[in-house]
């Protein structure tokens, strides 16, 4: 029959860090190149997981504090931020100003079209009637008011 043994698990070893190839950094994994023996005489070359190194908390401590003070880095930001809306509120006037000026200019050439309109109106009525010494007659009628009723 078969001869069984009983399976035994390997336990690979670590051999030794290869201090030459660099290490990889894996999104939030540490990566260390390492090489391991197996028991079977078998070597096998890749990357084991590693804690990542930690910086001096010392480091860290001078590093974290900041140069300018807490007061003074708000006080330039509301001067930087009283700025800006004092120039938002310049350009709102501007833009406003202008918008007036347009507005008047309307105005203006619309006056000017409705005096042309009418200038060309009384000279083609003035041209067909032959000339300065007619005079247009207009007949107006008196209007009679009876009970609330208004007839012409």
């Amino acid at each position: 029959m078969n001869d069984v043994r009983p399976l035994q698990p390997l336990q690979p070893t670590a051999v030794n860090l290869s201090a030459e190839a660099p290490a990889a950094h894996l999104g939030a994994l540490h990566l260390v190149p390492t090489t391991v023996l197996l028991p079977n005489g078998q070597t096998v070359t890749g990357y084991a997981q590693a804690a990542p190194p930690q910086p001096d908390p010392a480091a860290v401590a001078v590093a974290s504090r900041s140069v300018v003070s807490g007061f003074l880095l708000n006080f330039c930001l509301a001067g930087v931020g009283f700025l800006a809306f004092a120039a938002g509120l310049h350009l709102a006037a501007a833009f406003v100003s202008a918008l007036a000026d347009l507005i008047s200019q309307l105005m203006l050439l619309a006056a000017v079209l409705f005096g042309a309109f009418v200038f060309v109106q009384m000279a083609t009525a003035f041209r067909s009637r032959g000339g300065g010494g007619n005079r247009t007659n207009i007949r107006i009628k008196k209007a009679v008011i009876k009970r609330n009723k208004f007839s012409a």
